[in-house]
């Protein structure tokens, strides 16, 4: 009786981690896509001499979508935190979310960076075959 009670401990233990890393994962983007809310309504405002600009339902729908996952990922580590408190009492629950969390963060910089580095790459080969190639003479 006591090997399900231990291996639900060690299974919301890594719950608790994983969900956590999730929400380290979907905080950066779901930041990124509000500031760029904000930003296109701050230059809607501005006075120039073109037609002025509106926020985009595309941008403003991403923010959503990445608040609506946030928020899901946070409520369920938060329940998933509760249970393990529950199971175990001094369970290290905070060092377990804090820990996820920046395994999250790193992974996010990791795929951003990569897929950035791929973009680029792409670029430049696409590039390099609009060039004319040179002219051999012989």
């Amino acid at each position: 009786m006591l090997a399900p009670a231990t291996s639900s401990t060690e299974h919301l233990r890594d719950a608790v981690a994983g969900l956590a890393g999730l929400v380290g994962f979907v905080l950066v983007p779901a930041l990124a896509s509000w500031a760029k809310v904000a930003l296109q309504m701050l230059e809607r405002d501005r006075v120039g001499l073109g037609r002025p600009g509106h926020v985009s339902g595309l941008v403003a729908s991403r923010a959503a979508g990445w608040s609506v996952l946030l928020l899901f990922f946070t409520f369920t580590a938060m329940r998933a935190a509760q249970d393990l408190r529950q199971l175990q009492l001094e369970a290290p629950v905070l060092a377990l979310g804090l820990r996820g969390a920046a395994a999250g963060l790193v992974m996010y910089v990791l795929v951003s960076a990569a897929l950035s580095l791929l973009r680029r790459d792409r670029a430049h080969r696409r590039a390099a075959r609009k060039m004319p190639r040179r002219l051999e003479w012989r």
